[in-house]
């Protein structure tokens, strides 16, 4: 009975494949629209996520330049901060006559030299980029304008544009009178000693430029008188010739 039923089942597939063939073609092609439709959804899906993705790390991109901007206009203004509280002071210290160069000349007959430290008495680094010196006679207050200086730069020398003084450095800078300086001198203190009006004192008189580190400029003049008296410098207080 079986084997005739498995027959008769045979026979019913033989006369209905077509038909069957068209029913699995259809389940198959539904599954592939089914599989199609749903790979384009997921596509379309993993479309709009990398959208989105690109969306964020564009925003993530725009925000860490923000950020870096911000960390830098606060290290400029941290910077502008420390220079303001620990801005570079140039002063001149200790002034002092030199020996004579030559000891068997006379002193009428020699320059005088005068020697004088600039001290950076800040809390940062300055950057010089100008100075003048002059050494030499002149009535107390009748000392030259900083126009009327010579050319020579002391303390950069030739040839160069700026010098460095870092916080808490000294240099030692040396300036002379003319050739005539000790018999100027000795004239001088004759005069001083007969008590004439027109005596004048050995002077020296100066001023600095230098700069800090956002290139702000800063000016120290000095005027030093020599006291006889006291055998030493004394500063022209009072006066615009000593200020920084």
């Amino acid at each position: 009975m079986t084997i005739c039923w498995l027959g008769d089942a045979w026979d019913w597939f033989v006369n209905h494949a077509t038909i069957v063939s068209s029913v699995v073609s259809a389940i198959a092609t539904a599954f592939i629209a089914y599989f199609t439709i749903t790979l384009a959804g997921a596509t379309e899906k993993m479309r709009v996520t990398g959208e989105k993705q690109s969306a964020i790390a564009e925003q993530q991109t725009t925000i860490l330049g923000a950020q870096t901007d911000v960390l830098i206009e606060q290290k400029q203004i941290s910077r502008q901060e420390f220079l303001a509280t620990h801005a570079p002071r140039i002063d001149v210290e200790f002034v002092r006559r030199l020996p004579l160069q030559r000891p068997d000349v006379d002193a009428e007959e020699q320059s005088i030299a005068v020697e004088f430290r600039i001290v950076n008495n800040g809390g940062s680094d300055a950057f010089i980029t100008g100075s003048r010196a002059q050494l030499g006679f002149f009535k107390y207050g009748e000392w030259p304008t900083p126009d009327e200086f010579g050319p020579l730069d002391p303390i950069i020398g030739p040839g160069k544009t700026r010098r460095r003084l870092s916080a808490g450095r000294s240099d030692r800078v040396i300036v002379e009178t003319d050739a005539h300086g000790g018999l100027r001198e000795a004239l001088e203190n004759r005069d001083e000693f007969a008590g004439s009006p027109d005596h004048s004192f050995l002077s020296l008189v100066g001023w600095i430029v230098y700069e800090d580190g956002l290139s702000n400029p800063r000016t120290t003049y000095f005027c030093r008188v020599w006291n006889s008296g006291k055998q030493r410098f004394d500063r022209a207080e009072g006066t615009d010739y000593e200020r920084s």
